[in-house]
């Protein structure tokens, strides 16, 4: 845990300090995202929570890196599956979204929603220091990091929380490089 920790909080200095380097390249994220869904299925159904998809084949390549983007993804599915209850859901959707402005699409917006218990603290959650792992008791950095990543991409991480039950975190993913 404490190597975790160590490594948590290095990779959430660079990336912060713009110091994480990004390597752009074409990439589905479409065919990652299905990877991961068929992946994590096995892991939640061992916990009683259904896992479902509604990933477009239709989606186009994106010009982003494929790890750090693997890597926000990891977060936020295995954080669904951690607080998802048995009997539980977790939803994974993928759809283009338009920048406001022009009629384009300019966003890859990717939601993963699960039927957990929610975040109480919603405006609180990305911040690393205020953070703590309700299981581990380890600081939860791993949003912050997240949050950072998808920014040094371009993009974001948002969180929508029913408070009382549920939460859907969306990762907005440039369609330009």
């Amino acid at each position: 845990r404490a190597v975790r920790l160590c490594g948590d909080l290095l990779e959430s200095g660079r990336v912060a300090a713009g110091r994480r380097r990004v390597e752009r390249d074409a990439t589905s994220v479409g065919a990652m995202l299905r990877d991961m869904v068929r992946d994590y299925r096995l892991a939640s159904a061992t916990f009683g929570v259904e896992l479902t998809a509604q990933i477009p084949a239709t989606l186009p390549i994106v010009y982003t890196d494929r790890e750090l983007v693997g890597r926000i993804h990891e977060n936020l599915f295995s954080n669904a599956v951690r607080y998802t209850p048995a009997n539980g859901g977790i939803h994974v959707q993928a759809e283009l979204a338009d920048g406001g402005s022009d009629d384009a699409p300019r966003w890859l917006c990717i939601t993963i929603t699960d039927s957990g218990p929610g975040v109480r603290d919603a405006d609180d959650v990305f911040e690393a220091v205020e953070r703590v792992s309700r299981r581990s008791g380890l600081p939860g950095f791993r949003l912050a990091i997240s949050r950072n990543i998808a920014r040094l991409l371009g993009g974001d991480l948002t969180l929508e929380s029913g408070r009382a039950a549920g939460a859907s975190f969306r990762v907005w993913l440039p369609l330009e490089g």
